[in-house]
Parts: structure tokens; sequence; C-alpha cells
């Protein structure tokens, strides 16, 4: 708790630009924090691309991959898994599976529209 882990993901969402709200008590690497960092990263690459701006939805994407590769997919699986086979109710063991599901899908999907992105902004339009 309040490990090296907590440190990275505070420091990933200021890069990223965000802010925790003055309020807030609760722990930066928390699981909804980091879905709702994801959210918001993947909410403005929508509106980079929306705007036409592939440069922007590309720092996004950076954004993104490195804070799946680097965080979520190194402890999402384990605690999922943990949930899965504990919880009484079925409506957690669901959440858990959407989860996981999540962060394996842009775990695997990240690496090729990196390169897609990244192919397009070196040849000229």
């Amino acid at each position: 708790l309040c490990g090296q882990a907590t440190v990275e993901v505070k420091e990933a969402i200021a890069e990223a630009g965000f802010e925790f709200l003055p309020g807030y008590r609760g722990i930066p690497d928390h699981l909804g924090v980091e879905l709702e960092f994801m959210q918001l990263l993947t909410g403005r690459e929508a509106e980079a691309w929306q705007k036409g701006d592939p440069r922007a939805a590309l720092n996004c994407l950076e954004q993104e991959y490195h804070f799946v590769n680097n965080h979520l997919a190194r402890w999402i699986p384990l605690f999922c898994g943990k949930v899965m086979e504990s919880a009484r109710l079925d409506f957690y063991r669901e959440t858990a599976k959407l989860t996981l599901a999540f962060v394996q899908s842009e775990e695997e999907d990240l690496p090729a529209l990196l390169a897609e992105v990244r192919g397009q902004r070196e040849c000229p339009a």
C-alpha cells in the first residue's frame, strides 16, 4: 500500500495532465481510479480523432499503452482471477471478467494500433 506502484500511477495521471479532486482522500492506484484514468485517456483520444489531430491521438495511445503494459496488465489478471474464484455473487464475478477482458484487449490491440498510427504519421497525406 502506497508503494512504488502508487507513485507510478500518481505520476502517470499527472503527466497526462489530469488532477485528483481537492477533496479526494483515497489511494491513487485504486482500481476505480485506474479505470477512470483509462476512460479519460481514451476519451481524450476519441476527441483527438474527431478533431483530425493524429499527433494528439498518438500521444494518448502511447500513454494508454504505457499505463496498460507497465501497470494494469501486471496486476489486474491476478486480482480478477481471485475475484472470480472467491466472489459469492455473479455480479462481482462478471465485473471481474469484464475488467480482465478490457485489460487483455488493450494489451493485445494497442501495439498494432500504435504501429498503424505511427506509420500514418510518417507518410505524408
